[in-house]
């Protein structure tokens, strides 16, 4: 099949065609680079057997280069840091054809397949050999996809639109897996509502704490009274300490057995369903890439299950417990810590959609690289033997180039969003120490009521942060889960028969 981009109207005119007749052209495509390495405009085309590259295309075409196909020996697409070239050997000496970014590498590369496929093709009707078929360009099966109903421009070697998938859909499917544990995280869970109930206990001691035993104002307690319920809360503080920590650490041990199982369970599905496939598929996806998701993908689903979701449910009820707690306490104050909420809520909100998709493209960058290196690497006998070292570490440097700016991108993000939140959470409890400290100057609140509230306080605004942090949890747990549910989810090109 011709490959043939559109061309400008007087490069048609000067080939003598027109937008519907091609005339025997078989590829005809386009480069941003001119002959001497600057952004400008050339044009390759393949026609009645010739090679000819045109300049200024868009107004006044120039013949630059004319030669036969059958003198374009080792025809090859070289690829540079940030482009490449179309190399042949021209009467023994190699010869730089067309050069090109790498926006245009894709389709330079199957020219330069078609090319060699001519020079092979013609060295076998040499030799007498049977040649039936003529060469063709060879079908893009790499050619960039979009989605079908946003037209986004999907990532290399995946089919999912991080733009259309359903995030709750995902976030449930990845549940669904704690099915054949159900006991287990049935525990976790009962462990969570208890833990959750014992964290509350430690800042209600501190009021009498305060109020009966540091500032006794107003009492008639005599200092040994006084040591003997210092003693009492300590002692209680210290047995609620200890069972807090002896839930954590049950709670954790199950949640590690549950995680463990479900990661287990996934990377046999995925290496099972990668064994049903043909040849072909492995043809279009890179090794290190599919390893990737048998692998690290299937280990952060794992740890989603381990620290994600039992973290959320923590924070969650955390959260719901404490405000409770609050508005009984002093609902004024309780007003003045909600206050930041919204502002948190809509930031999270407007950066979600960045976030995801800066996780997305960086998560499928890591699988690129680790692709690259594992083929690069495994094949590294055949660089070796056509001394190709430079060639492969450009190749590694133009990847590894992109894969820092991805990683850059990513953490600039970050660091910009996450101090941003909690300056705002900051505000919060600056004006609970002002409101609260007036009420205790003027005698409407005891000091140890407004210690208690900001104790409390404090655990408060930790579900916070974390419901902050949670776009960055929730985009790389549905970053890894698609990857891992599109190998799940794949039919096999060549199904088995039902009498295998």
């Amino acid at each position: 099949m011709p490959l043939i981009e559109e061309m400008p109207e007087p490069l048609q005119k000067t080939l003598g065609i027109g937008p519907e007749h091609t005339d025997g052209i078989i590829a005809a495509v386009r480069s941003d680079l001119g002959p001497d390495g600057t952004f400008g405009d050339q044009w390759l085309v393949v026609r009645h057997g010739h090679v000819s590259i045109y300049e200024h295309a868009d107004s006044d075409p120039h013949q630059r280069l004319d030669l036969p196909v059958t003198s374009l020996k080792t025809p090859c697409a070289e690829n540079f840091v940030g482009g490449g070239a179309l190399l042949a050997t021209v009467d023994g000496e190699s010869t730089e054809l067309i050069r090109y970014t790498s926006a245009c590498r894709h389709n330079f590369s199957r020219v330069a397949g078609y090319l060699s496929d001519v020079n092979k093709h013609a060295e076998a009707v040499e030799k007498g050999e049977d040649t039936d078929k003529e060469p063709t360009i060879t079908a893009d099966d790499k050619a960039p996809k979009r989605c079908p109903k946003c037209k986004l421009l999907l990532q290399e070697g995946s089919n999912v639109c991080p733009a259309c998938i359903k995030k709750h859909k995902v976030l449930l499917r990845i549940t669904g897996y704690l099915k054949p544990y159900w006991v287990e995280a049935t525990s976790v869970w009962a462990l969570i509502m208890l833990g959750m109930g014992v964290s509350l206990i430690p800042p209600y001691l501190t009021r009498p704490l305060v109020d009966n035993v540091l500032v006794a104002q107003g009492t008639d307690a005599t200092a040994a009274s006084r040591l003997r319920i210092l003693g009492f809360l300590v002692l209680a503080l210290l047995v609620v300490k200890v069972v807090h920590e002896l839930i954590g650490v049950l709670r954790a041990r199950l949640t590690a057995k549950v995680g463990t199982s479900v990661g287990r369970d996934l990377r046999s599905q995925v290496y099972h369903k990668l064994q049903l496939h043909s040849l072909r598929f492995f043809d279009k996806h890179q090794t290190g890439t599919l390893l990737a998701r048998v692998t690290q993908d299937t280990d952060s689903l794992m740890g989603t299950i381990i620290g994600g979701v039992p973290h959320f449910v923590v924070n969650l009820l955390t959260f719901i417990g404490i405000l409770t707690v609050l508005f009984i306490m002093n609902w004024r104050l309780a007003l003045l810590v909600v206050l930041p909420v919204p502002m948190v809520v809509i930031l999270s909100r407007l950066l979600w959609k960045n976030l995801f998709r800066l996780v997305h493209r960086f998560w499928h960058m890591r699988a690129g690289i680790n692709g690259f290196l594992n083929d690069s690497l495994s094949g590294i006998k055949v660089v070796k033997a056509f001394a190709r070292e430079d060639n492969e570490v450009a190749r590694f440097e133009q990847r590894n180039e992109q894969y820092r700016y991805d990683l850059f991108s990513l953490e600039q993000y970050y660091a910009t969003f996450f101090p941003l939140v909690w300056l705002v959470l900051a505000c919060g409890s600056l004006l609970v120490w002002y409101v609260g400290g007036r009420q205790v100057i003027h005698g409407h609140m005891t000091l140890g009521v407004l210690m208690t509230f900001q104790a409390y306080l404090g655990m408060f605004y930790g579900p916070l942060q974390f419901f902050s942090r949670i776009t960055d949890w929730m985009a790389r747990s549905l970053a890894s889960a698609e990857r891992v549910f599109e190998i799940l989810d794949s039919d096999p090109d060549v199904p088995e028969a039902e009498d295998a």
